[in-house]
């Protein structure tokens, strides 16, 4: 994944790389691959978002999320929107997560996470809308298509949110249904 000048490799494991930069070291982009939320795009970004909620393990707190479904080479994906605080922080952070399946069960997790400020969050739209064009994995289900070609030939292939941000949301009990909003309790 190419990156922006300026932003300098800060961590990175076997699975993981973060790098940090922009205004004042402001923006975090992070790559990930591995199988440890779930083999699906679906999966595994409910398996992160239940991690977040989890203040212990996340050390997040107020936690809201927005779903969203796409195509990306033929396979379905998801990005996530997550609006935070840090714990015992007061100032918001926006995270932008895209999760795409990829070989042997493994899941592609691209995050660009910053400050929820006005001039921050349009440069993080425009960081994350770059990244997750240039991202490539190591599998597509369709060689020749292209990150937006639409899995069915009359589908509409902008984002479209699976459900409304909502401060006390629970992947367990606000599952999506078949239309693409929060099923009702029960289902």
């Amino acid at each position: 994944m190419a990156l922006p000048d300026g932003y300098a490799l800060r961590e990175a494991t076997r699975t993981q790389a973060d790098w940090a930069g922009g205004d004042k070291r402001a923006f975090t982009i992070s790559l990930k691959r591995d199988t440890s939320r779930g083999a699906t795009a679906t999966e595994a970004s409910e398996q992160q978002i239940t991690r977040y909620r989890t203040t212990e393990d996340s050390a997040m707190e107020g936690v809201r999320t927005r779903r969203h479904s796409i195509d990306w080479y033929g396979q379905r994906a998801r990005w996530i929107e997550v609006d935070y605080r840090a714990k015992g922080e007061r100032e918001r952070r926006r995270r932008l997560e895209l999760f795409v399946p990829g070989a042997e069960q493994r899941v592609y997790q691209l995050l660009v996470d910053t400050t929820a400020t006005g001039p921050h969050r349009t440069e993080q739209d425009a960081l994350f809308g770059v990244a997750r064009d240039q991202l490539r994995v190591d599998t597509a289900a369709n060689p020749s298509a292209t990150p937006t070609t639409d899995t069915t030939p009359d589908a509409d292939a902008a984002p479209k949110p699976d459900a409304e941000a909502k401060p006390d949301a629970q992947p367990g009990r606000d599952r999506e249904s078949p239309s693409g909003r929060p099923a009702p309790k029960g289902y």
